[in-house]
């Protein structure tokens, strides 16, 4: 999910680049782009090293497992594959990741956005009617992406939140 929306903001930063080599005007230095392209690789690889960090270790598990819920100890055993995270450290380092980077990605969008539009705006005098057409169609096939992509975040938010709050006996419910 994280990969996706980043291609995303990068897919409005190249369209934005385009744009503004046509109409030469606030075109980007390469170097901010391939900074970003960086980012983009080692954002989802390190998200992925603190979310492994943040779960526990098998024998970790069943020690949990033992010392709260004492009666699924001997089902839990049988389980091949299961995963228990607790709030510790790495899931706050996580979080706030997850925060920065959703503020980030969020503010280039909106920025990279309003710049596009303004700049269509100077682009529709400088080429014919049909080109302008396809720059106009690739932005809003963009912008229909990323509201896609905005709502299949919303129940994996919604999950992170759930997993926050602390349910004491949630089991015997």
């Amino acid at each position: 999910m994280i990969f996706q929306v980043e291609c995303l903001v990068f897919c409005f930063a190249i369209k934005h680049q385009n744009i503004g080599r046509v109409i030469n005007y606030n075109v980007v230095s390469d170097d901010y782009y391939f900074a970003g392209i960086a980012l983009f690789i080692i954002s989802p690889v390190g998200a992925f090293m603190v979310f492994v960090q943040a779960g526990m270790k098998r024998e970790d598990q069943m020690a949990h497992i033992a010392s709260k819920y004492p009666e699924y100890v001997e089902k839990f055993s049988t389980l091949s594959n299961f995963a228990i995270y607790e709030f510790n450290i790495w899931s706050l380092i996580l979080a706030g990741g997850a925060c920065l980077g959703a503020l980030v990605c969020g503010a280039a969008f909106t920025l990279i956005t309003m710049d596009i539009f303004r700049m269509l705006k100077t682009l529709q005098k400088k080429v014919s009617a049909t080109s302008f057409k396809k720059y106009q169609n690739a932005v809003k096939s963009l912008l229909v992406q990323f509201a896609t992509s905005g709502l299949l975040l919303v129940p994996l938010s919604g999950f992170v939140l759930f997993t926050l709050f602390s349910f004491e006996r949630a089991q015997g419910v």
